[in-house]
């Protein structure tokens, strides 16, 4: 059982069987205890960028990579992409 796991059962159980109590039973630190509880309500400081990047990725095509050819400079045969140097318009 990790850490957060622990935390979880302690904040469901805490009003019954007390902190103390319940931290030895788990075998979980105080200190460790209190930071799972910071980290859980902090949040994911990250998680607008996952949900843009997802939105990107979901009106892309859900192509994530290298552009092809027609994205970025309107050809539509693959013979004038320069793979050699994986750029576009041979720069």
């Amino acid at each position: 059982m990790s850490n957060r796991e622990k935390t979880q059962v302690v904040e469901e159980l805490r009003g019954e069987y007390g902190l103390g109590r319940l931290l030895a039973m788990l075998g979980l630190r105080r200190s460790t205890y209190y930071y799972e509880r910071a980290v859980v309500a902090a949040g994911d400081k990250y998680d607008e960028l996952r949900g843009r990047i997802r939105g990107l990725f979901e009106s892309g095509g859900r192509i994530w990579g290298r552009r092809p050819p027609a994205a970025c400079c309107g050809w539509t045969t693959p013979s004038l992409w320069s793979f050699r140097r994986r750029s576009c318009c041979g720069s």
